[in-house]
């Protein structure tokens, strides 16, 4: 039962920290994440000037440690909490995988998007073959 409390004690954490860390960017980081194309994405990143850049760029790491920790929260609620128990078993599985896929999916979305070449996390084996990538 600490597990889930802890996870998400740690995703909220991390999530306010990376809001207060990232507020000064305009337009914000909500926007970017709202850029369903590389077209949008780009014209985003080229508004901001290159320590507002650097600033995106160094929040990565911990926007990793970010869905981590959501995805250990989602999974662990599912498994270990009986919020979920009423469910089927097919229901049961979603539940456990759904922030957890969702997470894996971020991360490669945001890879993509990018078009980085040397991807870091878990999006790394699709990164290049990813028909959103920036050229």
């Amino acid at each position: 039962m600490r597990l889930p409390w802890l996870s998400g004690t740690i995703a909220l954490t991390l999530l306010g920290g990376l809001a207060w860390y990232l507020a000064p960017l305009n337009p914000g980081v909500l926007a970017l994440q709202l850029a369903f194309t590389p077209r949008a994405f780009g014209n985003i990143i080229h508004l901001w000037s290159a320590q507002d850049l650097a600033r995106y760029r160094a929040h990565l790491p911990v926007d990793f440690g970010l869905i981590l920790a959501y995805s250990v929260f989602g999974y662990s609620l599912a498994r270990r909490t009986r919020v979920f128990s009423g469910l089927t078993r097919f229901w049961s599985a979603f539940a456990r995988w759904c922030l957890p896929v969702a997470g894996a999916l971020t991360q490669w979305r945001t890879c993509c998007m990018r078009g980085s070449r040397r991807c870091r996390g878990l999006a790394c084996p699709w990164c290049m073959r990813c028909p959103l990538r920036v050229r």
